[in-house]
């Protein structure tokens, strides 16, 4: 128990499954209290704004656990060059000239909290500083997971969708803020019959509005009155407009690019169904060879493609030593081997082992009419 403890004080890998586990959590920490603290500052009343309000409590909540995740930083190695870095004093000196300055700016958002004054509390936009880290996270847990090209194409739709989620999320919050300093008697609440209303519906019309503008929709229910209401809302088309098309046409080629890959194939199998119908083979032979691409071509051997390929890119002595490994681990991970010969025979022997990959029901090896299939 105690080597245990002493364990979690030494430098951890960036590339270990608790530090995967912790960045999942940053990430979903930094996307909420993006929307937590622009709501508050933008919606709550001053009255509202203390720890008795449950958005605002859960806010505050959400910067002591980043607190966590400033510590955690002098904690993870870092790789630079494709070389890890796991020296402490490396790991110091890599934070506090990289990223320490913005995380520990941000963390003035607490004072934003603690000092009673509405002057004050507008430093709980600080929060928003924390976006800078979204990429690298993302990143990290991509490099982490290894999804495959579907899965990629899934998440990447899923990051567009938090994109427009978070964008309209800001809109709603310019707009009403706009209102509020502008203090006219004729805006959009007043049009909308909506004065005195609750702060939470006020964020759902604001919303409403947003993701309307957004999509070129704008059924125009809510509409901007006051000039700067309208100004607002020029500049947010011209924003959303490009993003907003930029967002679909991305989603757009990404479907595309998931079923590129079984169009190619397809094409594939169809050219040699040709040229065997063209040669005149056999029935049997064509059907055989037919599920064999089948089988070769799928989703699931698509990674062996072309990682086969891109190891030919490799040197001489990368692609022995990489055959070497892969070999030896299949020897050792098979009992008959393994509770045989030594670890280091294994090893030797491995370099001479030829891969040959073989079809569904395919003979493999025949001795006196039994069949290895």
């Amino acid at each position: 128990m105690k080597k245990q403890f002493y364990d979690l004080l030494e430098p951890w890998k960036p590339d270990s499954f608790l530090v995967a586990m912790w960045r999942l959590i940053v990430l979903g920490l930094i996307l909420a209290q993006t929307c937590l603290s622009t709501y508050i500052v933008c919606f709550l009343p001053e009255e509202k704004s203390n720890f008795r309000n449950t958005v605002y409590l859960v806010d505050f909540i959400g910067d002591m656990l980043f607190i966590l995740e400033v510590l955690s930083r002098f904690q993870i190695g870092y790789y630079y060059h494709g070389e890890l870095h796991i020296d402490r004093q490396e790991i110091v000196y890599n934070y506090v000239s990289t990223s320490f300055f913005w995380d520990f700016l941000s963390l003035g958002s607490i004072v934003g909290r603690l000092v009673p004054s509405s002057a004050w509390e507008n430093l709980i936009l600080l929060v928003n500083l924390r976006l800078y880290k979204l990429r690298p996270l993302i990143t990290a847990m991509e490099d982490f997971f290894q999804f495959s090209k579907e899965a990629l194409a899934t998440l990447q739709v899923v990051k567009l969708s938090v994109v427009i989620c978070v964008l309209a999320h800001y809109c709603s919050c310019l707009l009403y803020i706009v209102t509020k300093i502008e203090d006219a008697d004729d805006n959009w609440i007043a049009r909308t019959g909506n004065y005195g209303k609750p702060e939470d519906q006020l964020y759902v019309l604001s919303l409403y509005w947003s993701v309307t503008t957004m999509a070129t929709v704008g059924y125009g229910d809510i509409a901007p009155v006051t000039i700067l209401e309208r100004l607002l809302l020029v500049g947010i088309m011209i924003l959303t407009s490009i993003v907003f098309g930029y967002i679909l046409s991305t989603i757009g080629a990404l479907l595309l690019e998931v079923s590129a890959y079984s169009q190619e194939a397809k094409h594939k199998i169809r050219i040699i169904t040709k040229y065997m119908n063209d040669k005149a083979l056999n029935k049997d032979i064509q059907s055989k060879i037919r599920k064999y691409l089948e089988f070769y071509l799928n989703r699931e051997n698509a990674a062996r493609i072309e990682g086969d390929g891109i190891l030919r890119m490799l040197s001489v002595n990368l692609q022995e030593e990489i055959v070497r490994e892969v070999n030896a681990k299949v020897l050792s991970d098979s009992y008959m081997f393994s509770s045989n010969f030594r670890k280091r025979f294994l090893y030797i022997v491995s370099k001479d082992l030829i891969e040959r990959s073989f079809g569904p029901d395919e003979t493999v090896f025949n001795v006196r009419g039994f069949r290895i299939i």
